[in-house]
């Protein structure tokens, strides 16, 4: 807490402070870009700017970090650390089977919890029924399946 402390000087300054400053319970407005002095160029460069950056926090995830993680430990590690015996070439590449594992449960875990619209729109793209037409059986009466 911002108020918080063992001093009694501390404690009658955060007396003092109303509970709606201390602890604000909505996000600090932010500049408006409708101001005269901001140019209208600079207004679409920053709104292309937030854009991209709500684009990058939507697609990056847990264990994306994880990944690029194993990747430079274990590559600082075999270009810094000399075996001195086998086993210990085995503990290393035991360890970063472990790692990717680990990896694959957290992108699985991922990948669960997308909601399943999204899910929908990444992996199941239904046919197109004028593209593929269907093969009938010439003995059966197609008449009212359709």
């Amino acid at each position: 807490p911002i108020c918080g402390g063992l001093w009694a000087a501390r404690r009658r300054a955060c007396a003092a402070v109303p509970a709606r400053m201390a602890f604000p319970s909505e996000p600090t407005p932010r500049k408006s870009l409708r101001s005269a002095f901001v140019p209208p160029h600079v207004r679409k460069r920053l709104k292309e700017a937030a854009h991209a950056r709500q684009e990058f926090y939507d697609s990056v995830s847990l264990s994306d970090g994880f990944l690029v993680f194993i990747i430079v430990f274990f590559g600082v590690l075999g270009n810094t650390y000399p075996p001195k015996r086998q086993s210990h070439i085995y503990i290393g590449v035991a360890s970063f089977i472990l790692c990717f594992c680990i990896y694959l449960m957290l992108k699985a875990w991922e990948n669960a919890s997308k909601p399943s619209e999204e899910k929908e729109k990444l992996w199941f793209e239904p046919a197109d029924e004028a593209e593929k037409p269907r093969r009938r059986h010439p003995t059966v009466d197609h008449a009212g399946l359709d």
